[in-house]
């Protein structure tokens, strides 16, 4: 299993910004493990649909900016930081870890 003691987890925050109650966090408590926070805006949850509207309006895009500001202050306020990347998820991911290391993800509910 990921997060051996001493070991560095890529923790890839998604939509659940929490950190009060997030699962994947307690895991990491649990097993002494230190975590590299990442979130990545992914330009394909602003381009457009099928139909041709916008994924993304302005008010939710703001609203995922000041959410993940704020979610950056928080993991701060507690002696860590946020990488924060554009880009594809799975390339920026890859981007970022070394060999052998492990990436926790907590996959919430979402329609897309």
């Amino acid at each position: 299993p990921a997060g051996g003691k001493g070991e560095k987890l890529l923790m890839w925050f998604r939509a659940d910004l929490r950190l009060h109650d997030h699962p994947a966090l307690k895991y990491v408590e649990q097993h002494g493990s230190a975590v590299l926070p990442l979130f990545t805006f992914d330009p394909r949850q602003f381009g457009k649909t099928s139909f041709g509207f916008a994924k993304t309006g302005r008010y939710r895009a703001e609203f995922l900016i000041e959410a993940v500001d704020q979610l950056r202050k928080r993991l701060r306020d507690i002696g860590s930081d946020l990488i924060i990347r554009e880009g594809k998820p799975e390339e920026v991911i890859v981007n970022l870890c070394v060999p052998q290391q492990s990436i926790l993800a907590h996959s919430s509910c979402r329609a897309d």
